[in-house]
């Protein structure tokens, strides 16, 4: 990220954006470059710090005790990336943090990611009653985690093939299956749907499934705030066109299109939406949500 300081009080304001506390920082790119030069990972910690309790036990009582920031610093570069309610981030914070967000698909507080310094997370954690001793030696033995990927990426790596596509999905369903983010892990995605140039293997179909959620996340997360800034209706009817045929991206764009709905003060057509998106798939972790909203709503 580039600064462009141009007196010594502009510098005196933009110096808090590099640390939140103590040893925390609050820039992703920054805390990479410091965790390569120092041989350590990342610890992501996800929170909202003046609207989120379970965020504001963790960091009082475990993320700030000494225990933690003198163990922890020894294996880790801390980064708060923090998203509060009641008072504004300067612009350029707020859009590197929502980046983030979006880029590890974050929908819970307090949310903690382990990562190497290239960013690639590893295991994820979140809020704890542990003392902060327990904690942050969890947190450290999961270090061990990075090592096995690794070992079987690059055993993945010394493979052709299909066989290759075989061994990267199991590492990448490894990573799914701890609740991780799978967009930082672009590039081993789009090997597995290489490795199937046929595309009817059926180790590779939930890869394929996983680009056109990305792609479609991108594009309703556009048209969503294209609509808040101008009031623009969003073309739902073209994104359950180009990305419906995968199950979870359409409940997932007529759950935004409820929204709009409920947003407009349409309640009766929010809850048919919400209904409809609901029936696709009442199983999915969307359909399982949704059936929440709709209990919470008396259907």
């Amino acid at each position: 990220m580039k600064h462009h300081l141009f007196c010594l009080l502009t510098i005196l304001i933009c110096l808090p954006l590099a640390a939140a506390d103590g040893p925390w920082l609050t820039d992703i790119e920054a805390a990479k470059a410091a965790a390569s030069e120092a041989d350590k990972d990342l610890l992501l910690f996800f929170t909202g710090s003046d609207w989120c309790p379970p965020c504001q036990h963790l960091k009082k009582n475990i993320l700030s005790k000494d225990a933690f920031i003198s163990a922890a610093t020894k294996h880790f570069v801390l980064v708060e990336l923090d998203f509060p309610r009641h008072r504004q981030l300067p612009a350029e914070h707020r859009q590197r943090n929502d980046a983030a967000r979006e880029h590890f698909e974050i929908n819970a507080y307090p949310t903690l990611l382990l990562a190497d310094a290239q960013g690639l997370p590893y295991a994820r954690a979140g809020f704890s009653q542990e003392g902060a001793e327990v904690y942050t030696a969890r947190l450290i033995e999961q270090r061990a985690l990075r090592a096995q990927r690794d070992d079987a990426l690059q055993m993945a790596a010394e493979i052709e093939g299909a066989e290759q596509g075989r061994a990267l999905a199991a590492v990448l369903n490894v990573l799914k299956g701890r609740n991780l983010s799978l967009r930082p892990y672009a590039s081993q995605v789009k090997a597995v749907i290489a490795s199937d140039p046929g595309g009817d293997a059926e180790y590779a179909k939930p890869f394929r499934d996983e680009v056109v959620m990305w792609d479609m996340q991108e594009a309703l997360n556009s048209a969503v705030r294209s609509f808040q800034a101008s009031g623009e209706m969003p073309d739902f009817a073209d994104l359950i066109e180009r990305f419906g045929h995968v199950t979870q991206a359409h409940q997932q764009i007529l759950a935004a299109q409820a929204g709009v709905a409920m947003h407009g003060g349409d309640r009766p057509r929010a809850i048919e939406l919400l209904k409809q998106s609901h029936a696709l798939d009442p199983d999915s972790e969307t359909g399982q949500q949704l059936g929440r909203i709709l209990q919470q709503l008396g259907n």
